[in-house]
C-alpha cells in the first residue's frame, strides 16, 4: 500500500502536535537545566537560548500556536490546489525539519 501526499501531510501536522504538545509541557524546565550545556555546545545559539529561558510556559505556548495555525492554513491550501502549494508547504516542512536536525547534533 503506498502512502499518498495526503497522508503525509496529515502525519506531519500530527507529529507536530505530539511535539511541540511535549515542548510545551517540558521545555522551559528542561532549558534551565540544561540550558549552559547547551550553549557550551551551541554557541551561536546563545542569544535564542538565553531569550526561550527568559519566555513563561504562556508565551512559548502562543509562539506555537502561530507556528500550528500557518502549517493548518498552508496545508489547506494545498489541499485546495494553490499556486505553488507543494512548494511553499515544502519550504514550511524545512523549519521543523532542520530544528530537529540541529538539535540532534
Amino acid at each position: 500500500m503506498a502512502i499518498t501526499c495526503t497522508v503525509l501531510y496529515l502525519l506531519f501536522i500530527l507529529a507536530f502536535i505530539i511535539h511541540d504538545g511535549e515542548e510545551i509541557a517540558m521545555e522551559h524546565k528542561w532549558l534551565l537545566s540544561h540550558g549552559d550545556a547547551l550553549c557550551e555546545k551551541h554557541p551561536k545559539f546563545r542569544r535564542m537560548l538565553n531569550h526561550l529561558r527568559q519566555m513563561n510556559t504562556k508565551a512559548f505556548a502562543i509562539a506555537v500556536l502561530e507556528e500550528f495555525i500557518l502549517l493548518v492554513a498552508i496545508t489547506v491550501y494545498v489541499f485546495w490546489g494553490g499556486s505553488y502549494a507543494v512548494e511553499l508547504w515544502a519550504a514550511v516542512f524545512m523549519a521543523p525539519a532542520s530544528h530537529t536536525y540541529i538539535l540532534s547534533i
